[in-house]
């Protein structure tokens, strides 16, 4: 593809190699993917500011180092030979990866990137000739949502685990015959965790945006494993 930044390369510096080579791991990381060895350079560069990025020029060659780097996002040109940037987020969504996924295309190819955007899984698409606003706003908001998903994801990791605490507490008190004022004791104990995990839960952040970004099967079953304890 070709994209129009002829002002944006009259304002950036392109980044030399020792600088690409040493990323910021306080930083997200992005996979850009493009056939054409000048626009993955004009991306890296425009994006090297804010992201630790990494380049394919191909859909399989992305694969591969998906499957090396946790990334937040993946940029993808749609028409690329062997595989589509269409079929490069398909596939990442049938294995159920977690990075925002963005088109770049065609107007002519609009139609066949909308249709896919369910299947596939993509987050947004940008349109030729991609403007650098328009880009860096729209993968910013990819990075957020990724983050909130993972923090919601950490957070009810969290609470699975305080959850199955206090069934085991409950489980031990039950084992050794305590009496039922023991067991009221051990009640009472547990019960600011109780209280805690009602707050986490109703307070996790972006909950409701991972609803609507995922799955119902996904959310149930996600759900369901969360609350097993309660009812050993």
């Amino acid at each position: 593809m070709k994209i129009n930044w002829a002002k944006v390369k009259d304002q950036v510096t392109l980044l030399d190699e020792e600088k690409l080579a040493e990323p910021d791991l306080s930083r997200p990381w992005l996979l850009v993917v493009d056939d054409e060895a000048e626009n993955r350079q004009l991306f890296s560069t425009v994006l090297g500011k804010s992201y630790n990025i990494v380049t394919a020029e191909t859909g399989l060659d992305a694969l591969g180092k998906i499957s090396e780097q946790e990334f937040a996002v993946v940029l993808s040109d749609h028409r690329m030979p062997a595989m589509t940037g269409i079929e490069l987020c398909a596939e990442l969504e049938r294995r159920n990866h977690p990075a925002r996924r963005i088109i770049v295309t065609g107007y002519a190819e609009l139609h066949s990137v909308i249709k896919a955007i369910n299947q596939a899984g993509i987050y947004r698409y940008l349109t030729k000739p991609v403007a650098q606003e328009d880009m860096t706003s729209v993968i910013g908001d990819a990075v957020t949502q990724y983050q909130m998903q993972q923090e919601n994801r950490r957070l009810l990791s969290v609470v699975k685990d305080i959850l199955e605490e206090n069934s085991e507490l409950q489980k031990d008190v039950k084992l050794l015959g305590g009496t039922e004022r023991q067991r009221s004791k051990v009640d009472e104990l547990i019960e600011p965790k109780r209280v805690d995990l009602s707050v986490m839960f109703i307070d996790v952040r972006g909950f409701t945006r991972l609803s609507a970004n995922t799955t119902a099967s996904e959310v149930i079953g996600l759900l369901r494993e969360l609350f097993s304890p309660m009812h050993r």
